[in-house]
């Protein structure tokens, strides 16, 4: 029951996922999404898929055979009569609203969630709510447009706001080492400007995957070791020499 189907999916990308917005129950959104992992091409096996929306592979077998013959108007037409027969709809209404806001608005922190079990995890021990992790990662990406993203790196070292004083004050620091310079040289006004930098060669930190809101990036720490030695290099703009 787990091979790999040979479906046509007529639909385009953009139709499916507005499709999936428009469902209100779990099964519907079910179907939907079962049709859009295929078409960008996410899983390859039924198995794979059974796993990933929470159903057996004998009921994605049936879906996608009465997709294939009738389309997925029928395929969702089926929906009402499937729910009834469960006795259940597909997402028990467990999250309100207060609790959908403390999940954004630790989202919205630099530090984020690290994985979709991390809120779970969260749900249960914080909230007292016991959720299927399928539901949470649906909700995570869906609703709240939730993805996984490496941290921006920052030294744990770095002081707060140098980063900043040091481009304000950039220019007017060079300018005034232009005329210090020049004031010494006398009659001799000729300056060669050289560009230099420096990497570190060595042991750092590796950096995971945080969990966190559409256009929100993390933040984490970096612990350099003292294993390392530095490579510097300099090239002059005006003729490209380099040392």
């Amino acid at each position: 029951m787990s091979g790999v189907p040979q479906i046509k999916i007529k639909e385009s990308v953009e139709e499916l996922k507005e499709l999936m917005k428009k469902q209100k129950t779990g099964i519907g959104f079910a179907k939907v999404q079962t049709l859009y992992l295929f078409k960008i091409k996410a899983v390859e096996t039924v198995r794979h898929l059974a796993v990933l929306v929470g159903r057996g592979e004998s009921t994605i077998h049936r879906w996608l055979k009465v997709y294939r013959e009738r389309g997925i108007k029928s395929l969702l037409k089926e929906e009402e009569a499937e729910e009834t027969s469960s006795g259940q709809s597909g997402r028990t209404e467990i999250i309100n609203v207060e609790t959908a806001a403390a999940i954004q608005q630790e989202l919205k922190e630099e530090e984020g969630f690290s994985s979709d079990r991390e809120v779970q995890q969260w749900l249960e021990i914080v909230k007292g709510i016991k959720i299927h992790y399928i539901s949470v990662w649906r909700i995570c990406r869906y609703e709240f447009q939730a993805k996984l993203k490496i941290p921006r790196p920052q030294s744990n070292k770095q002081a707060q706001g140098e980063l900043n004083k040091f481009k304000l004050e950039f220019s007017d620091k060079l300018m005034e080492l232009v005329l210090r310079i020049k004031s010494k040289m006398g009659k001799t006004q000729n300056i060669r400007y050289w560009c230099g930098d420096e990497t570190r060669l060595g042991l750092q930190t590796i950096g995971g995957k945080k969990l966190t809101l559409k256009g929100v990036k993390p933040c984490g720490e970096k612990q350099w070791k003292f294993d390392y030695y530095y490579l510097y290099g300099l090239v002059e703009p005006k003729t490209g020499e380099t040392f």
